[in-house]
């Protein structure tokens, strides 16, 4: 009560094993993360609450018990603005794993502004940046290989990484 909530989740993700629907749950400059259990409609929510503005989180399509979850920018209640550090970041249900998913990237400090992330079929991450082109990372190894090199703003693959679709210029 008397607490302004912003929405239940940015990006709806369901587990590979359809049983859970991910929430990012933004009340005020706070995100919850919890998981509704589809079987009994029962919402479990994460200890931890991120600050600030995590969103778009999304299940693994392999692995029931992993997400990857978002940083971005914000303006903070006095609207003062504030850069994060890294923007894709891999969270498991429990609460037992909060990792960034390339630990040596800075947004816009080292060169990479990784944007627009998503789990391809097989488990892979792939993700853009805005003056680089597409990425894939292997979570398992941190491989990343870099499938398309030029200038992209928004993209999205099918399952198997064969197609890309992209708006071409960066903003």
């Amino acid at each position: 009560r008397g607490r302004n909530l912003d929405c239940l989740f940015t990006h709806a993700s369901f587990s590979c094993d359809n049983k859970k629907l991910v929430m990012d749950v933004h009340i005020d400059e706070v995100v919850y993360v919890g998981f509704l259990n589809l079987e009994t409609g029962e919402a479990e929510f994460i200890d931890d609450c991120f600050i600030p503005n995590h969103n778009h989180a999304q299940f693994s399509t392999t692995d029931p018990e992993l997400i990857l979850i978002d940083q971005e920018g914000w303006n903070d209640s006095k609207g003062n603005h504030h850069a994060f550090k890294n923007r894709t970041w891999l969270l498991d249900t429990k609460g037992t794993r909060f990792e960034p998913l390339i630990q040596s990237s800075w947004f816009g400090k080292d060169g990479t502004k990784i944007c627009h992330d998503f789990w391809s079929k097989d488990g892979m991450i792939c993700y853009q940046d805005y003056e680089k082109g597409a990425y894939e990372c292997d979570i398992q190894t941190r491989e990343i290989t870099h499938v398309w090199k030029r200038p992209i703003c928004h993209c999205h693959t099918n399952y198997n990484r064969m197609y890309w679709v992209a708006d071409q210029t960066p903003y």
